[in-house]
This record gives C-alpha cells, structure tokens and sequence, in this order.
C-alpha cells in the first residue's frame, strides 16, 4: 500500500499510525490474541503430523528466549509473542516519529484543512522552508488571504482538491509566491525510494535500459562515464593501463610490456 503511485504522505502517515496502534491494542490484549494464534499453529502441525514442544530451558542463555512456562503455549507466548509485539512496536515508533514529520505541515495548505488551521501554528511549522521562500516575510499575510479564501469557497470545491497536485494547479504565483513554491516541494516529496531511485539518477541509465547484472566497481565506473561524458577519454592510455594491470600470453609481444 504505502509503495502506490499516487498516495500522499498524509494518507501514509494515517496508514502507519494506524498499524502502530494495531500492534499495541495486540500487545494490550495479547493473552486472547495469542490463544487464537497458538490454536492455528498447534492444528498447522497436527496436519504435518508433528506437535509443538517446549525447548529445553537452561540456567543460562544468550541465544534465545530462556523463560520458563508451564506448558509449550506459555513459553511461546513469553519468550516470542509478548518480545516480538514490544520490538516492532517500539522500532515503529521511532522510526516514525512525531518530530520527524515536518512535511505533514504542507498539507495543512489544503483547502479542507486551511479553514481550520491555526495561522500561528502553521507559520511555526512551516519555518523548516523559510530558506528557500522567495518572501518569506509576507508569509503570514499570504496564509491568511489563503485561508479566507477558501472559507468563501463552496464546501465542493474544497472537497474536490483533495491533495497537493490538483491544490497547486490552483495557487496564482504572483499572489501566493511562498504558498506555490511550499506546494511544489511537497509535490516531489516520495513517500517510499522505491521508484525515485532510479528515476532521480543517472544510475537508470545503465541499469534499467540495460538490465545487466554487474559488479560494484564496474557499474559505478560505468555510471561515472555516463554522468561525465563531457571529459574525453584516451583508449589508448586505456588499453595501455589493461595490458599492464591484466597481462597474459597474448600481450607477450605487446608494446605496452617491458620485459
């Protein structure tokens, strides 16, 4: 889901709080949770015909989960269940923390969401952009007009522009410079690498036109040369540094060699 052409990062953030809370109203009730899952797991094995065991506990263990149970359902549950749910938990939320997500600010531009946003907040956040504002002074004059606006608007036009493109299409330049330039950043912010990558570098040029499977150094060295094909290059201070480096029997009567 999070990896859609056309998502935005509000709808990915929306998506990703909501897994995060998923995972912790799972961990709040993991004792029914778990019976479920332990259930599924323990009819999985009695149609492979095998059962589930309760490893062998030790006084002492750094490879693996050491608690001990009372039966093979409690120790999975303490030693897998209950860790695994804490972990991905706790990695999720920092991974995706509150402070780190400063573009949310650029959708408070939109026109269903301006008309409730407080100006002062907004300016605050939107700081993070002040140096590359054009006029970064009129910036409040400019979020009020915008904000009234939109509050002269009909309730329809508001919910037609429902994400930064279609909202940017809309922005005069010369009455909102700061707003339209605000805009057209968050238009090019991806949510995933998963297509920029490629598309945002030379390096598509000789991987995906080309499809090769190369070594490191051979496609950095080939990506190079694309990059900077205004530099000439000698082949023959090339070919001359390929004898000398890789010399084999043919080369023998090669000038390039010194015997």
């Amino acid at each position: 889901k999070l990896q859609k052409r056309d998502l935005d990062i509000l709808s990915a953030v929306m998506l990703i709080d909501t897994c995060i809370s998923s995972v912790k109203d799972l961990r709040k009730d993991i004792d029914n949770e778990f019976t479920c899952w332990y259930r599924e797991a323990d009819e999985l094995a009695k149609t492979l015909g095998t059962q589930l065991l309760m490893p062998r506990t030790a006084g002492r263990q750094n490879n693996r989960g050491n608690i001990a149970g009372t039966d093979p359902e409690e120790y999975y549950k303490l030693n897998i269940a209950i860790p695994f749910c804490d972990h991905l938990s706790n990695e999720m939320s920092l991974r995706f923390a509150k402070e780190d997500r400063v573009s949310l600010s650029l959708l408070s531009l939109l026109p269903k969401h301006i008309i409730t946003t407080d100006i002062d907040d907004l300016i605050e956040k939107l700081q993070f952009w002040e140096p590359d504002m054009p006029a970064s002074s009129c910036l409040r004059r400019e979020l009020l007009t915008w904000k009234k606006q939109w509050i002269d608007s009909s309730t329809e036009t508001q919910d037609n522009l429902t994400n930064i493109i279609d909202c940017l299409a809309t922005v005069d330049k010369d009455i909102f410079p700061n707003i339209h330039l605000i805009l057209s950043i968050g238009c090019v912010l991806p949510i995933t690498s998963c297509e920029a990558e490629r598309s945002f570098s030379a390096l598509r040029r000789t991987k995906t036109y080309l499809r090769s499977t190369m070594g490191e150094e051979r496609l950095a060295g080939l990506a190079l040369m694309n990059v900077h094909s205004n530099i000439e290059i000698d082949i023959d201070e090339i070919l001359k540094m390929f004898v000398e480096f890789y010399p084999r029997k043919m080369f023998k009567k090669s000038l390039f060699i010194d015997e």
